[in-house]
């Protein structure tokens, strides 16, 4: 999800940099952005294939609690810890998006308000296209600030 994000992020942000280009831009691209999105999905969580883990409820008689996880031999592979990699990656890509998100907002008032640029005309549906990617990075940091409070 969070590398998606990143990518959406710049999608929006690649609407602004390349204005009437962005589409023929992006046809070339989503070749390859499958398969980057695959490749560093799996390359990042590979070890978790071979983890020997339990899924439990916390109380059974009440599922709506939710799971619990443990793993049945923690020595087995010590040096793998998906907690971290997967916590480094959420990292990373929400950075990428936060800042992504954050050029497109001054591009959009400064375009707004301030200069009108040639190729690029600021309409409603560009706005709307930047505000989901832009709530998405704002719970992504959300997330991120109470996973390291609670940790």
């Amino acid at each position: 999800m969070f590398i998606c994000e990143a990518v959406i992020s710049f999608n929006r942000a690649s609407a602004i940099i390349f204005g009437i280009r962005h589409t023929q831009i992006w046809k070339h691209l989503m070749k390859f952005v499958y398969g980057i999105i695959t490749v560093v999905s799996f390359g990042l969580t590979w070890n978790l294939w071979l983890f020997n883990v339990t899924i439990d409820y916390f109380d059974p008689a009440h599922p709506e609690l939710g799971i619990d996880w443990r793993e049945r031999e923690p020595n087995r592979i010590s040096w793998m810890n998906p907690g971290v990699t997967i916590s480094i990656l959420c990292l990373l890509t929400t950075a990428i998006s936060f800042s992504w998100n954050m050029y497109t907002l001054v591009k959009v008032i400064k375009s707004h308000y301030f200069q009108k640029p040639k190729n690029v005309k600021v309409n409603r549906i560009m706005i709307q296209k930047f505000l989901f990617p832009f709530y998405t990075s704002l719970v992504q940091l959300g997330m991120i600030a109470y996973f390291v409070s609670n940790s």
